[in-house]
């Protein structure tokens, strides 16, 4: 019968050890077989404790033959391990506020499912379109810049179309940033949205691609007969699996 809080011991110290071995180091590479021997486990019981903490996000696969790397989570639990801070006694914290001088601010207490919406006042709106304006004269001066490198083909048509654009966007911006401000604002606002979508879109393509390297690295390992190491290839892709599924 599996000792639970033996189990559990195993999985900090199997932790800590790494975070000492690696000097808190994400780029150092460990065998978690050697770092397991040291601590006297069973190579049997290796395995689930790495998955374990695969799963946690405290290390992560660093090669082949069982390599193994801490994250930046693992320093900081292994840490907190290591210095375990004090512990709240009361259930509810306690808010002590001074405030003096304060204008067109804030104050949220400690609370639960709490949203906060902040509304611009109009000189602040002023202040952003105007900012606004030179981010758009600073992309057309970019962008015209970059005709003399395409030159008058198709290409260049287009960015001279986008820096015109951007051009009477930035200096409308300046002149009436209460209005044609606001209109830039959402425009790169949209932008900077299409920009963060195409680089999920790309994440999501990269842990696809590791998927099939995890599940190709453990067909290759059973095909040597290396049961533990196709196991241990198999968990990280079903870990990548189930966090592309939340």
């Amino acid at each position: 019968m599996v000792d639970i809080e033996q189990l559990k011991k195993h999985r900090t110290d199997f932790l800590v050890k790494l975070y000492e071995l690696s000097k808190g180091d994400i780029y150092a590479s460990i065998s978690m077989w050697e770092l397991g021997a040291s601590m006297n486990l069973e190579r049997e019981s290796i395995s689930p404790i790495v998955e374990y903490l695969i799963g946690e996000g405290f290390i992560k696969a660093a090669g082949l033959g069982g390599f193994i790397s801490i994250t930046h989570n693992g320093i900081k639990e292994s840490e907190n391990i290591l210095n375990p801070t004090k512990t709240q006694k009361l259930d509810r914290p306690i808010n002590i506020i001074k405030v003096e001088n304060m204008t067109n601010s804030q104050i949220q207490q400690a609370s639960s499912n709490s949203q906060q919406v902040y509304v611009a006042t109009p000189d602040e709106q002023k202040v952003k379109g105007r900012i606004a304006g030179i981010v758009s004269l600073v992309v057309c001066i970019i962008t015209g810049i970059m005709i003399f490198n395409f030159g008058w083909d198709l290409s260049g048509q287009v960015l001279t179309v986008i820096s015109a654009l951007f051009g009477i966007l930035g200096v409308g911006s300046l002149i009436s940033p209460a209005h044609i401000g606001k209109i830039t604002i959402q425009l790169l606002h949209n932008i900077g949205k299409n920009y963060d979508d195409e680089e999920s879109s790309r994440a999501k393509r990269r842990d696809v691609e590791e998927i099939r390297a995890n599940e190709e690295m453990a067909h290759t390992a059973e095909t040597l007969n290396h049961p533990e190491v196709a196991k241990f290839y198999k968990g990280k892709a079903k870990i990548i699996k189930d966090t592309m599924n939340r």
